[in-house]
């Protein structure tokens, strides 16, 4: 397949991930869009048993080529997966939608969330997907002369393994040139060579700043293990002393990270699991000790250091093994009192967890992390009752005239709002969060602390619009508003005025007021008038340009119409928006836009309006010619009489009324012309004559006289237009109704020869008369 094909491909992709967000899966846009996109994984397997798409180096590789071409599709898809730390995907042939669809949910679902519920991996495998695999293979350039052997392939892009940095594994195996006798020969220095070449491979690159350690593939151990005799059983303690000083050998954020990933090493050979546990204490304590002597914070360590031991049997060795040493050291061995206790909780069971907070408000002594994951224990094993018993203890707290306590359930409370939506919570606990929050608003004296309850604020805002609930969502700004003054009589504070700013801008952004636009068109119609438009009052000019981001995305004209009335709702904040919009490509986009400008303009758009009038579609230019009109009144008639002879017949019908409802006298010549051209249509020429009528101007007579004119002499004359046309003219002439004209009607209807055509011209003179 081409890179063509697979820009298609990623395109098809992005646009199903988009709907799966706008719409619930069950909605048949979704369906639409999903169904396509496993038909374009279809079409490609169709020629290949697989497709490997892995994101390095700001490119996205197909089947280990770079995917050329300048594409935002490809760039959000390198965007989704570096954010989620995928550093590939396998599709195989055979994938099922579902299949499909359980890829593209992992590119829909926060990082975090990936990370809460195991990792990509364990996401797809939670869901039974068996035909679409994670992958960790990392592609670079690899050019001739900077190293490498040579393949044959020169300076293409070859397959490496990851850096490590962050979660991601590296999956390569350690290859080493190994002797034939090696597993006999145990030589400590040349077992101590081999196990430090074997830990070099597999580490590379990956001891980068930042976290305090890093995951590593440590299957590639392994093969080398077995090579130097390692069995199921214990090694021995020359194999054991070698691998030690080797590990010891390591910086420390490689020793800790070692530990970190004893979980990737291979079944075989048990041996070489036993010594790395037998080791863990020493290596865990002498890593974490350097560390914190080099001025690594401890905040910055400690969970990297729990996870270590919560993932070891050996963790009481290892903690009374850290412990002596930070006290031999002279560091702080309280650290492990707090970790001892964390473990502790850890072990406990559910009711003896739910027993211990509710009796002892044990959630103090524990981190917000701990609390926040015991909460979402109870909502996941649906223990409704205890999490709201619980979340009753908490928000009590949030009235403590201590502020440490009163920071720890902020924080709690703003975790707990972040699940209001996904997973969603207990009936009742939302209104707890609701009244803490807003409590705190309005009194907290501390402004750290008044941030957290401006974010769950900001969260439970967010989470109103979602649901479609615009009118509690304002209702509840202006109780924030009325906080704010009330408090501002008393004692003014600038900070409290900018935290309700920042609400504000939060209903403002991107996200809230798309959702915005959208429950005005699949909203109740009985709700525009007494929910939507005061909303959409009330976000002001970036509602507006919600409705118009929308307007230019919704391809039915029927919702079309209730996203227009909307922003009829947003009067004048409408208008940068709608003139932005004039330079579309979309045509319907911008003939509504014309239309709200005519609507809701002035005068000073005329020039944007005015470029529209030679717009490639006639539905924009009628729709520019309405607008001029509406905009500008009379002075609308320097653009519209130059447009008037060569514009097509239904954009020449447009112009004419205009001309007509501005009696416009200096388009008279232009359309006297039109009038009496026999090449235009017999609609046009009518409609001419009875402009040339509206204009109430004599110098439109002329022009009238002509088509009244007979021609040929004396009894052989014959009317030189169609009676229609004739008895327009004589109309015409009466809608002047000055002298001039009606003597003009008179002569030509003494000119006529008797007949029908005769009693219609004199029928109109009587009528004038009286």
């Amino acid at each position: 397949m081409s890179t063509g094909n697979f820009l298609e491909l990623v395109q098809t992709l992005q646009m199903a991930i988009k709907n799966l967000q706008m719409y619930t899966a069950a909605h048949p846009r979704s369906q639409g869009a999903l169904t396509a996109a496993h038909g374009a994984f279809t079409t490609w397997l169709a020629s290949a048993p697989r497709i490997h798409v892995a994101a390095s180096a700001s490119k996205i590789f197909v089947d280990g080529q770079p995917a050329e071409g300048a594409s935002v599709h490809l760039g959000a898809l390198f965007r989704q997966m570096s954010e989620r730390q995928i550093m590939g995907f396998v599709v195989k042939r055979g994938a099922s939608e579902e299949e499909i669809h359980a890829l593209l949910q992992l590119f829909i679902l926060k990082p975090a969330k990936i990370q809460t519920l195991g990792g990509p991996e364990r996401v797809l495998a939670d869901q039974g997907v068996r035909n679409v695999e994670i992958t960790q293979t990392r592609y670079e350039v690899v050019r001739e002369g900077e190293g490498g052997d040579d393949d044959g392939r020169g300076p293409a892009e070859r397959p490496r393994s990851s850096p490590g940095e962050g979660d991601g594994l590296r999956d390569a195996p350690v290859e080493l040139d190994l002797d034939a006798d090696l597993s006999i020969d145990l030589d400590p220095q040349k077992l101590f060579g081999k196990w430090q070449e074997g830990l070099g491979k597999l580490l590379g690159s990956a001891r980068g700043e930042g976290a305090a350690c890093f995951k590593v593939n440590l299957a590639g151990l392994g093969g080398l293990a077995q090579e130097l005799g390692l069995g199921d059983s214990f090694p021995s303690p020359a194999v054991v002393e070698s691998l030690r000083k080797s590990l010891l050998a390591l910086d420390p954020r490689s020793q800790l990270s070692v530990l970190a990933s004893m979980g990737t090493l291979s079944d075989a050979p048990q041996g070489l699991r036993m010594a790395l546990q037998a080791l863990s204490g020493e290596l865990f304590s002498r890593a974490a000790r350097a560390m914190l002597a080099e001025g690594t914070p401890w905040e910055a360590m400690k969970d990297s250091l729990l996870d270590i031991l919560l993932a070891s049997p050996q963790r009481e060795a290892m903690l009374t093994a850290f412990g002596a040493m930070l006290k031999a050291s002279g560091l702080d061995p309280g650290r492990i009192q707090a970790m001892l206790q964390q473990l502790d909780w850890d072990r406990l069971s559910l009711e003896s967890k739910i027993q211990k907070v509710q009796h002892e408000k044990g959630f103090y002594q524990l981190s917000s992390d701990q609390t926040l994951r015991f909460l979402q224990e109870l909502l996941e094993k649906g223990r409704d009752e205890a999490f709201l018993r619980i979340l009753d203890d908490i928000v009590a707290g949030m009235t403590s005239e201590d502020p440490g306590p009163r920071q720890n359930v902020a924080e709690l409370l703003l975790g707990i709002a972040h699940w209001i939506l996904d997973p969603g919570l207990p009936e009742g606990a939302e209104g707890a969060l609701l009244d803490a929050f807003k409590g705190n608003f309005g009194w907290e004296p501390l402004p750290h602390i008044h941030h957290l309850t401006t974010e769950g604020l900001g969260a439970l805002l967010a989470s109103l619009v979602y649901r479609g609930e615009l009118g509690q969502a304002q209702a509840l700004f202006s109780e924030l508003q009325d906080l704010v003054a009330f408090h501002d009589n008393e004692e003014p504070a600038e900070w409290r005025t900018r935290a309700l700013g920042r609400l504000f801008e939060r209903l403002c952004q991107d996200d809230l007021v798309d959702r915005t636009a959208r429950e005005v068109v699949e909203g109740g119609a009985d709700r525009m008038l007494t929910e939507f438009v005061p909303y959409l009052g009330f976000l002001g000019a970036p509602g507006a340009e919600g409705l118009v981001r929308r307007l230019a995305e919704e391809p039915d004209r029927h919702r079309r119409a209730r996203i227009m009335e909307g922003i009829r709702a947003t009067g004048a904040n409408s208008l940068d928006s709608l003139r932005s919009s004039l330079g579309s490509s979309t045509w319907f986009l911008v003939r509504n836009a014309l239309n709200l400008l005519g609507e809701l303009g002035d005068a000073s758009m005329l020039p944007e309006v005015q470029a529209c009038l030679r717009h490639k579609d006639g539905r924009v230019r009628r729709a520019a010619v309405r607008a001029a009109w509406k905009l500008a009144g009379p002075a609308a008639e320097k653009a519209l009489v130059p447009l008037l002879p060569q514009a097509d017949p239904d954009t020449q019908l447009e112009v004419l009324f205009v001309l007509g409802q501005i009696r416009s006298a200096a388009a008279i010549p232009a359309v006297a012309a039109l009038a009496l051209d026999g090449r235009a249509t017999p609609r046009i020429r009518l409609k001419a004559v009875e402009v040339l009528g509206q204009t109430a101007h004599e110098g439109a007579l002329a022009g009238l006289t002509e088509i009244l004119r007979m021609k040929g002499f004396s009894f052989l004359a014959t009317p030189a237009e169609s009676p229609e046309l004739r008895l327009a003219a004589a109309k015409a002439m009466a809608t002047i109704g000055t002298p001039a004209a009606r003597a003009a009607l008179k002569r030509a209807a003494e000119a006529a020869p008797k007949g029908p055509d005769r009693s219609a011209l004199e029928t109109v003179l009587w009528e004038m008369k009286s």
